[in-house]
């Protein structure tokens, strides 16, 4: 399994365990699909990119960038405001056990929130925000 993905499933169960970040969210919009989201509010998990990370002579660490996506139905920005710093939140207190990785770093490193103009064109009122997600990873043995 990639580092990427065994961050995106740590990630997943930790959001869908939380209960302030499920009271915003309900644990069945949290998915990885592609496509503007059918149910409102959700978050979708998003692209990852893997670099490595020559901190070593071994060369077993990596550096992976994940991205979610949070996507709210509703006039403003509020709401997938509060959804970022949920998402914070939870990133910050996790257990950064991603088995078979250890995680040596997990952080969110920008939050970024607008107002979609293809909902504006169709009369929705649909909100956008971005986290993204850095995390310094040691490969298994």
């Amino acid at each position: 399994m990639s580092a990427a993905l065994a961050l995106q499933k740590t990630l997943r169960a930790a959001l869908t365990a939380d209960e302030a970040f499920a009271a915003l969210i309900p644990p069945a919009n949290v998915f990885d699909r592609h496509g503007r989201p059918e149910r409102f509010p959700c978050v979708e998990i998003g692209e990852a990119q893997e670099v490595l990370a020559d901190l070593t002579w071994d060369r077993r660490h990596t550096a992976v960038y994940l991205t979610l996506h949070a996507w709210d139905c509703a006039p403003g920005l509020t709401g997938v405001k509060r959804t970022g710093e949920a998402i914070r939140n939870v990133v910050r207190t996790m257990n950064v056990d991603v088995a078979p990785y250890r995680c040596l770093d997990l952080k969110v490193r920008a939050i970024r929130t607008w107002r979609d103009k293809d909902g504006q064109e169709s009369g929705d009122q649909i909100s956008h925000g971005v986290v993204q997600i850095e995390a310094l990873m040691e490969d298994p043995v």
